[in-house]
């Protein structure tokens, strides 16, 4: 911009369609206001001259009917979710995914149980730190949400909400052909798998 000094520009944010409009159209305003502040920050460039918007799912910029999508979709979910809560994070994903189609009910399935796993890391375990890793077998992959938290004997403590939370993700991974677990983590805290079939229909 330094070389067009009277450049406008806009920023604009987009999702794909797997969360909710409500949800989407405030996500990628998020999403354009951080970008316009780390370049007024780290970048020093005029404010005034940057603009934001958000677009929702309006005009996605990538698919989200493959195995990518919908992975950078949660991955983005959880970094914008942790960061707000103060919990520290890492992802652990293939650097190439397979190009699997993946149906409108696993995605809006797989989802909402990754949604709820990542909010028990805050609101139940009160862990400090998360890490979310994605697994590819031949013929399924399987998300992997482990924390340092309080670990499974804290949900029985919270009793009823996180327990129907726990039933709700069994639920929508049985709808799927997947499958659901949640153990203790090898070092304390929780781990959740949710393994999905790349083949359901």
């Amino acid at each position: 911009m330094a070389d067009n000094p009277d450049w406008k520009l806009t920023i604009t944010g987009h999702t794909d369609n797997i969360g909710g409009d409500k949800y989407n159209l405030d996500l990628s305003q998020r999403r354009s206001a951080a970008v316009k502040r780390a370049l007024v920050e780290r970048y020093h460039e005029d404010p005034n001259r940057l603009s934001t918007a958000g677009r929702g799912d309006s005009s996605p910029l990538t698919t989200n009917d493959t195995l990518e999508g919908l992975i950078n979709y949660i991955c983005k979910y959880a970094q914008d979710y942790l960061s707000i809560a103060g919990v520290r994070y890492r992802l652990d994903i293939p650097p190439r995914l397979p190009e699997a189609a993946i149906s409108p009910e696993v995605r809006h399935n797989v989802f909402l149980a990754a949604k709820e796993s990542i909010t028990n890391v805050v609101r139940h375990a009160h862990a400090s730190s998360t890490w979310i890793r994605l697994r590819l077998d031949s013929g399924s992959f399987t998300l992997e949400i482990q924390d340092n938290g309080r670990g499974i004997a804290s949900i029985e403590g919270d009793k009823a909400r996180s327990r129907n939370g726990l039933r709700n993700m069994r639920k929508r991974m049985e709808d799927v052909g997947g499958a659901f677990s949640i153990t203790a983590a090898p070092e304390g805290g929780a781990l959740v798998r949710l393994t999905v079939p790349l083949n359901h229909n």
